[in-house]
């Protein structure tokens, strides 16, 4: 019996991975990307900081449902199922390519769900910084992803994200209208 891990399968993705063992290096690709984009979205002058919890009782259940949709929907598709267990393997130009090709699409889709669905969101969700941010997430989930070989990380990512979007930088609750 060798030391190796066991190949990673869809299946396997749902689980924790190596989530515990690389941590550290998720923590920090957290980080980075937590810092540039909330230096892009501010220096874009797309919100700015005004923390609001309130009603609490509303906020938890919004945070609770923000876990689920965006968060956890999203990334079982744009990661889970879109980038094949095979880029687990360490080979780094197919996984580099898999990871920027799902975070491109990722960013697409945007707009065009700002035009047919959400259309009350159509201006943030087509603006080029907001788009570059997008990007961002697309990147670090889909690299946390990989790093972890587990769907967690980029799940827990994505939530923080909206959770900072909304309840500290004054995003719109699109999928409310408002």
């Amino acid at each position: 019996m060798t030391n190796e891990a066991r190949p990673a399968t869809r299946l396997t993705a749902l689980g924790f991975g190596e989530t515990w063992r690389n941590r550290g290096t998720l923590a920090g690709l957290g980080i980075v990307y937590a810092v540039t984009a909330t230096l892009i979205y501010l220096s874009a002058e797309l919100g700015k900081w005004s923390p609001s919890f309130s009603p609490v009782g509303q906020s938890l259940a919004l945070a609770v449902g923000f876990f689920f949709l965006p968060s956890l929907a999203e990334e079982l598709f744009w990661r889970w199922l879109l980038i094949p267990p095979s880029c687990f393997d360490g080979k780094a130009g197919r996984t580099i390519g898999w990871v920027l090709a799902t975070a491109a699409v990722f960013t697409a889709a945007h707009p065009v769900a700002g035009t047919f669905f959400v259309p009350h969101a159509r201006e943030i969700f087509t603006n080029p910084a907001f788009l570059l941010i997008v990007y961002l997430l697309g990147v670090t989930c889909g690299a946390s992803y990989v790093i972890a070989r587990s769907i967690w990380p980029p799940v827990v990512v994505h939530w923080l994200t909206v959770l900072a979007w909304k309840f500290l930088l004054g995003g719109p609750f699109v999928l409310l209208g408002r």
